[in-house]
């Protein structure tokens, strides 16, 4: 925030049901991002919720043209993903060819939703007759949704992950994001003991050795369930980066096996993206979304044009 210099990060990760039924043979998170923009506006947002969702209501309902992008994520998945009739009638066309790059795509269901949450907010989506709905159709799917599950998720704010540098500060997101503390170490390393000086070469070795470091810190400090053992102070310390720096050598590369923790491969969120924007005021918002899966559990809420997160 510009103008009270207080920095927050959100919490809206989709959530595991508190019970998962035993006829739900693809289980499916509580969705986090509805309730999470919803929560980003009422705290700091400066233009009328309407106009905020009005957009993408706009292009599900009159359609947008398939990108590179988005055609690259669905080849994989084609295939198990048309099986689903709700996703078949989005991803594919009516002789039931999928979709190509530059092909137009509409999804009314999904407009008819969105249009409710601009005219009731996000909470109908969490405790109103899209709850209801919602549930219904995740269950029809083989999700897991209940009401209750729905009427109980909360969006969380926390404080972020604070590095001073010189006069300034950065800010990250704590976890149960990773990255951002992995970001802040490297960050914290090439600022102080290791550098980021010198030719290119110099520069591509401090920074390997920077991120080869923080890599293997994370497998120390990261709990199984995305929490950290350490407090977020102590993430970036002093002490905890000359931890991490010891043994630093600028001429040489460090073998990982001598590192404490050694570098270990940790199975990375196959599906997520991210985007920051920055407005005139120098109020600025980064966000990082993930359905725990490529398109989630591959099957769409019937009726609400909603792909089902994965668990």
């Amino acid at each position: 925030d510009p103008v009270s210099g207080k920095t927050e990060a959100l919490d809206f990760i989709a959530r595991v049901p508190a019970a998962i039924p035993g006829s739900a043979d693809r289980p499916s998170a509580v969705p986090g991002s509805p309730m999470g923009f919803w929560a980003l506006h009422a705290r700091y947002g400066k233009l009328a919720w309407s106009q905020l969702v009005a957009p993408g209501e706009r292009l599900a309902q009159f359609g947008v043209s398939a990108s590179r992008t988005l055609i690259a994520d669905l080849t994989p998945v084609v295939a198990p993903l048309l099986q689903d009739p709700e996703s078949r009638r989005v991803f594919a066309d009516a002789t039931g060819r999928p979709i190509a790059e530059g092909d137009s795509f509409v999804q009314p269901d999904l407009a008819r939703v969105l249009s409710a949450i601009r005219l009731g907010g996000a909470i109908d989506l969490y405790r109103g007759t899209l709850a209801r709905d919602l549930a219904a159709a995740a269950k029809a799917a083989g999700g897991s949704l209940e009401t209750s599950d729905l009427a109980a998720y909360r969006a969380d704010w926390r404080p972020a992950v604070a590095l001073k540098l010189g006069f300034r500060t950065a800010y990250f997101a704590p976890p149960p994001a990773a990255a951002g503390v992995v970001e802040a170490q490297m960050l914290a390393m090439l600022d102080g003991a290791v550098g980021f000086g010198g030719g290119s070469a110099d520069r591509l070795h401090a920074l390997a050795e920077a991120g080869m470091r923080a890599y293997a810190d994370r497998a120390r400090w990261l709990r199984s369930d995305n929490s950290s053992s350490d407090s977020l102070a102590a993430l970036v310390s002093s002490s905890g980066m000359d931890r991490l720096t010891r043994g630093f050598d600028r001429a040489r590369h460090t073998a990982p096996a001598s590192l404490s923790p050694s570098l270990t491969v940790r199975p990375e969120n196959p599906a997520a993206t991210s985007f920051s924007i920055v407005d005139r005021t120098g109020l600025a918002v980064s966000c990082a979304l993930t359905m725990n899966n490529s398109f989630g559990t591959g099957r769409m809420a019937r009726g609400m044009g909603i792909m089902l997160a994965a668990v």
